[in-house]
This record gives C-alpha cells, sequence and structure tokens, in this order.
C-alpha cells in the first residue's frame, strides 16, 4: 500500500484557515475606510465651514468662527450671505475696520445692499473717520430716501461733522413724521442746546426724559441742559443716575467728572 503525500488538514488548522480568509477582506475594508476618513477630513469642505462657522458664532467663539468665515469669502467671493457674517463676527470682535471693509464689499455684492446700513456708518464713526462717515450715511439714503433709520444716520453725522442746521432739518422732518422715534426728538433738543436756545432744548428734552429715565442720550442731553441752566444738583442727579444705567458709558462718566 503506497503512501498518500497529501494529508488532510486537522480541524484546527482548517479553522484558523478559515477566520484567516474571513479577516483579511474586513482588515482591507477597515483599512480603506479609514483612509477615506483620513482623506475626507484634509479634503477643503465648504459645507463644514459653513456648519463649523455658524455654531461657533451662536456660542459666542467668534474668533474661531470668523476663521471659517474668511475661507468662505475667499472661496466664494461674491456671496454675500458669508461677507455678512464675517462683518457681523468683525463687529462682536471690535475691527471696525475690517468690519467697514466686509460692508464695503457687502453693497456691491448684496441684492438688497441697504441691509448694510446703517452699520457702515456706524464702523466709520467708531474708526473716528468722520469724512466716511458722512459719505457712508448719504449713500445709504440715496438706496431708502424715505428710510427713517437712513435719515436719522444722515442727520446724525451731519450733526457729528458740523453742519448744525443741516442736521436739524432732517431731525425736525423726523421728529413730525416718525412721532415715535424718539432719537428725533432727542437730536433736536442736541441740536438746540448747542445753538444756546437752551430753555428750548430742555422743554423738549424734560418730557422724553420723564418717559424714558434710563435712556443715556436724553439722560445726557437733559443734564446738559440743567447745568446750562444752573441747576447743577439736578443735573448730577440725573447724572448719578445715568452712571448706575450705563456703567460703561464713557462720555456719561467725563460729563459727571467736569462737573463735581
Amino acid at each position: 500500500m503506497g503512501l498518500n503525500n497529501t494529508q488532510a488538514a486537522s480541524p484546527e488548522v482548517a479553522a484558523k484557515e478559515g477566520w484567516f480568509d474571513l479577516l483579511l477582506p474586513l482588515g482591507i475594508l477597515i483599512a480603506f475606510a479609514v483612509f477615506l476618513q483620513w482623506q475626507q477630513s484634509n479634503v477643503e469642505n465648504p459645507s463644514l465651514w459653513v456648519t463649523e462657522s455658524r455654531s461657533l458664532l451662536r456660542t459666542g467663539q467668534y474668533q474661531k468662527s470668523l476663521e471659517y468665515t474668511l475661507k468662505l469669502t475667499h472661496t466664494f467671493p461674491k456671496n454675500h450671505v458669508y461677507i455678512d457674517q464675517a462683518a457681523i463676527l468683525y463687529n462682536h470682535l471690535g475691527d471696525s475696520a475690517n468690519e467697514a471693509a466686509m460692508l464695503e464689499k457687502f453693497l456691491v455684492t448684496a441684492a438688497d445692499p441697504g441691509e448694510a446700513c446703517p452699520r457702515l456708518p456706524h464702523a466709520y464713526r467708531a474708526l473716528k473717520n468722520q469724512k466716511a462717515m458722512l459719505d457712508a450715511a448719504k449713500r445709504c439714503l440715496a438706496l431708502e430716501p424715505k428710510n427713517s433709520d437712513f435719515q436719522f444716520e444722515m442727520a446724525l453725522s451731519l450733526e457729528r461733522t458740523g453742519d448744525l442746521e443741516s442736521a436739524l432739518k432732517i431731525y425736525e422732518h423726523g421728529d413730525v413724521n416718525y412721532p415715535g422715534y424718539i432719537d428725533f426728538s432727542i437730536g433736536v433738543a442736541r441740536i438746540w442746546l448747542a445753538q444756546d436756545k437752551v430753555e428750548q432744548a430742555w422743554r423738549k428734552i424734560e418730557p422724553i426724559l420723564k418717559e424714558r429715565p434710563h435712556l443715556a442720550d436724553a439722560q445726557i442731553v437733559a443734564a446738559k441742559a440743567l447745568l446750562a441752566l444752573n441747576k447743577k444738583e439736578q443735573a448730577l442727579e440725573i447724572l448719578n443716575q445715568a452712571v448706575d444705567d450705563h456703567p460703561n458709558y464713557e462720555e456719561l462718566k467725563e460729563l459727571k467728572e467736569r462737573i463735581k
């Protein structure tokens, strides 16, 4: 009887070989999946930038949100939504120069450029750039001449640049035509005070202060009017309340210090 060199594998060996045959393809699949995940994480992914930037914005992580947002503005330079988001983030970060730059881009890319107003004049005001502030206010008003907010911004910009008569005309127009818009009324009182019409200014601001006793702009005008009327104690009373109401308002603190 001859010997057969081919011997059947033992059950244990066969089992191990079977497991190996099963695990090898599985291992390859796992390795491939890991590679795809790594590749995906290293690919520029705009949809991920949108999600991350908005999530970070909502949670107040403005600098991190800005990093993703700027990737979006660089990739999609004419997308006004991303430009606007960048402007909002720069505002939160106190970077008025870049906020203004983004809002200027928004003006030329957005279907409704007026949405940049009155933030654009505000940004230039924060930069103490009076010329750019006034120019921005004019451009905004030209977009929507009947917009009460843009009218107020125009008046305020004229006032800040020293054109009191032109500012007063707009304030008075707003005071008559937008009776619920109290800032126009305060503007009228503020201009009258600057023109030394002190009694007139006080009569204008007094009922406003009674209606809105914690409104900073009303408190400032009222205190200045009372000082001009030599009513220092009443002025200080208003300023003490104003500083309590608005502890970070530097103009109030400075005014209070000057009259102590």
